[in-house]
């Protein structure tokens, strides 16, 4: 899967091995307040595309909707190729 491109032509790519999962959990839990999800989600998805949390928390909000959506998509599908269109599991 290849990465989105951001309005200003900065390429982000995804690194799902760069959070743990207790960090990815710890950001679904529902029992937190809407402050606290959004401080969790922006630490796990700046880790993942290697930016301070801050840089990310900080986007235009078109360009943070689009990484986000992007983050999801690859956190959503972990083993999909990146050299296949389809995005194939198989071998």
């Amino acid at each position: 899967m290849s990465g989105c491109t951001l309005s200003d032509g900065r390429e982000i790519t995804v690194n799902l091995n760069a959070f743990t999962i207790e960090e990815w959990r710890g950001m679904l839990f529902n029992g937190l307040t809407l402050e606290e999800r959004a401080e969790r989600e922006n630490a796990v998805i700046s880790k993942a595309i290697g930016w301070d949390a801050e840089a990310f928390a900080n986007l235009p909000y078109g360009d943070w909707r689009k990484a986000s959506a992007y983050f999801y998509k690859v956190a959503q599908e972990p083993l999909a190729d990146p050299n296949s269109a389809s995005g194939s599991t198989s071998t």
